[in-house]
């Protein structure tokens, strides 16, 4: 007697379409929220051309600079795939 059945589901057809997409440059650092050194986020802001992310990254290591912050940022740039 055979109370159980194994089940298989097979996918037939996959439909497929073209669509349009985008490459996107993701630079993120630590953001620092509260009175300790452990109060961080990781944060981040999305580019659609890379030459916009280098210029951002410059941006806040001169911001840190400014602002004579002396923890480090650690700023990343990474391509989404």
């Amino acid at each position: 007697m055979d109370i159980f059945k194994k089940k298989e589901k097979v996918i037939e057809s996959v439909n497929t379409k073209e669509v349009e997409a985008a490459q996107v440059w993701m630079v993120s650092w630590n953001a620092r929220y509260g009175e300790y050194s452990h109060s961080i986020k990781r944060v981040a802001k999305a580019f659609l051309n890379e030459d916009d992310a280098d210029m951002f990254i410059e941006s806040l290591k001169k911001a840190a600079t400014l602002l004579q912050y002396t923890e480090g940022l650690s700023i990343q740039k990474t391509l989404q795939e």
